[in-house]
Order: C-alpha cells, then sequence, then structure tokens
C-alpha cells in the first residue's frame, strides 16, 4: 500500500475527491455563502430553502439546469436533515479554505490512487480549476454528463460507474 512522507502506511486505500476543489469556493459562491451563515442564526431552514430556490430560479445560468423533481425533492429533504451550528462552520471552511493539494500530491505520488469527479456543471468550484487539480495530483479525472454540484443525486448510475472503476 501506499505510504505517508516518513514511511508510515496510509489508513486509505483509495482517494476520491468528489464535486471539490483545491481550496476556498468560487468567489461568487462565496458570497452566496456568506450570505447564507449570516441568516442562519435567524431564519429557518425551510424559509432559508425557499429563498435559495428562488435566487436559483432568477440565476438564468442555474435555471436552466433546475434538477428533476425528484432529485430537487431528495435534496429539499437533505437541506432540513441539517444542524445550522452545523451549516455554519462547514461555510466558514468553504470561504476560507487553504490550497492543500501539494500535501495530498505527495501521498499520492507514495502510490494512492486517487480519482477527482464533478459535474460538467459544478458551481461551487470551477471544473477546469477541478480538472487542474487531478492534474497536480496525478489523479484520473471524471466529469459526469448532464449533472452540476451533486453528480451522485442527479446521475447517481454514471458516478457509481466511475467510483466503481476507480474502486475495483
Amino acid at each position: 500500500g501506499a505510504a505517508a512522507p516518513g514511511g508510515a502506511p496510509l489508513p486509505w486505500a483509495s482517494l476520491t475527491l468528489m464535486s471539490t476543489g483545491p481550496g476556498a469556493i468560487d468567489p461568487a459562491e462565496a458570497e452566496r455563502t456568506g450570505l447564507l451563515v449570516e441568516v442562519l442564526p435567524t431564519m429557518g431552514l425551510e424559509e432559508i430553502w425557499q429563498v435559495m430556490q428562488q435566487m436559483e430560479k432568477a440565476d438564468g445560468e442555474r435555471a436552466r439546469r433546475l434538477p428533476s423533481p425528484e432529485v430537487a425533492a431528495f435534496l429539499h429533504r437533505r437541506w432540513l436533515a441539517n444542524v445550522p451550528q452545523a451549516l455554519i462552520t462547514t461555510g466558514g471552511h468553504l470561504v476560507a479554505a487553504p490550497d492543500r493539494v501539494a500535501e495530498l500530491a505527495a501521498a499520492v505520488a507514495a502510490g494512492l490512487p486517487a480519482l477527482v469527479v464533478s459535474g460538467v456543471h459544478d458551481y461551487a468550484w470551477p471544473v477546469p480549476e477541478q480538472t487542474a487539480m487531478a492534474e497536480r495530483l496525478g489523479a484520473r479525472r471524471v466529469v459526469v454528463a448532464d449533472a452540476g454540484h451533486s453528480p451522485n443525486a442527479e446521475q447517481p448510475a454514471a458516478t457509481a460507474e466511475a467510483l466503481l472503476a476507480h474502486w475495483v
């Protein structure tokens, strides 16, 4: 198996990065996340969900890629299952995360098989940025057609196929 710098064996057999970039989210998405973090202490999750849906429908680019009703219902249920404090903490990390790809690249270079997966229309981290990250890692790259930031929900069969090809 792969070993960490210094020779200790890594606790994983492989690395999969899905719908993530090398650091903080895209600046436009960071602005939206900042607004979300501000209102979470004072608004309910359902109310925030409704506002987010209105914002997405008003965004011409996103409106063209709205998920199917089945996927939208799943994403809604998943949103409502959150804990507001966890969303606040996660939001803070998303807007300020440092680029740590060089550290990951050391593990990948030591023999850890790596895969970077995203939808073709990811709004949180630009797809070219995710592709560049895969190149920096020397990772296999899969872009799932007809999917956005949640290829596992939007195109589960194609996503599962990509994961199985990497894991098996």
